[in-house]
């Protein structure tokens, strides 16, 4: 039968990895949206300027106006272009990906640990290490991305809410994934400085929440 420490290090596993599924999933997203803008950007943008041209064309009193119309389309063109760059150079499509990779493995690794907890098997001890072994290598693949202060606090307020716990510092269950002034579960406006995990917890998992 598993100890006390055992099934409580189930649930903190559980929660932690839930988090950083959270944080990683809203990465997904994030960078699913940017790329969706960026393409309709893409191809709106010449469309648009084409269209509007050929529409003055059969326009002679508008005609004057043609020049300033194709520089307007020229710089919104550069515009789309940098930030095409800045899309591969900050591999938008690599943190789309490994985003929703992260994110299904570390909700499945929360789902294990957390059935550990509730229903403990007869053979506790041969899962628990399984678990463990396949926590810390999904922490090894995180760590190398790296986490923010601000999204480690928002990964903890996701978990605390999702598994129902009192917060540390404010003592708060939280209901909503709004930021409060907590300096543990909220606080995470995404302005500050990113500042990357480069750590792993003592019982494995990314250290993130501390």
């Amino acid at each position: 039968m598993p100890t006390d420490e055992e099934i409580q290090d189930c649930w903190d596993r559980s929660l932690r990895a839930f988090g950083t599924a959270h944080i990683f999933e809203r990465r997904s997203r994030g960078a699913k949206r940017r790329i969706r803008v960026l393409s309709f950007v893409g191809m709106a943008v010449p469309v648009l300027v084409g269209g509007l041209v050929a529409s003055l064309l059969g326009m002679p009193a508008l005609q004057p106006y043609l020049g300033v119309l194709i520089a307007i389309g020229g710089v919104l063109a550069t515009v789309q272009l940098v930030f095409s760059i800045w899309s591969l150079l900050a591999k938008w499509e690599d943190t789309t990906s490994y985003g929703s990779e992260s994110s299904i493995d570390n909700l499945e690794i929360s789902d294990i640990f957390k059935g550990l907890a509730q229903k403990p098997p007869a053979d506790f001890a041969i899962n628990y290490e399984v678990a463990k072994e396949r926590d810390r290598a999904r922490s090894t693949q995180d760590l190398k991305i790296g986490v923010t202060d601000n999204e480690k606090r928002m990964g903890m307020r996701a978990a605390l809410r999702q598994f129902q716990k009192k917060c540390v510092a404010c003592g708060e269950v939280p209901r909503d994934m709004k930021p409060t002034t907590c300096p543990v579960c909220g606080n995470f406006g995404f302005r500050m400085t990113r500042k990357k995990v480069k750590e792993i917890s003592p019982g494995g998992g990314l250290k993130t929440y501390e």
